[in-house]
Order: structure tokens, then sequence, then C-alpha cells
């Protein structure tokens, strides 16, 4: 249950990361990049 818990905040932190750095990349070309990192970021943090 542990691993498959470490699995999955890995995951999350990876696709985190990922978005951050496509939508530093895309910031000019795809205004959408802000909103799928608000997105991840109400994901990883709900209220």
């Amino acid at each position: 249950m542990a691993r498959r818990l470490e699995a999955a905040v890995m995951l999350v932190i990876v696709l985190n990361v990922l978005v951050l750095m496509l939508d530093s990349v895309a910031d000019i070309h795809r205004p959408h990049g802000r909103l799928l990192s608000i997105v991840f970021i109400a994901v990883e943090h709900p209220k």
C-alpha cells in the first residue's frame, strides 16, 4: 500500500514538473499552459 502511494506521489510530481516545463516553453504559443498548471496545482493540493 505504501509503495503504491509513493508511486502515485512520484507520478504527480513528475507530471507537475512536465507541465511546468511545457508551460514555460509554450507560454508564448499556448495560452492554455497556465490553466493546465493551475489545474495540476489544484489536483495536487485539494482544499
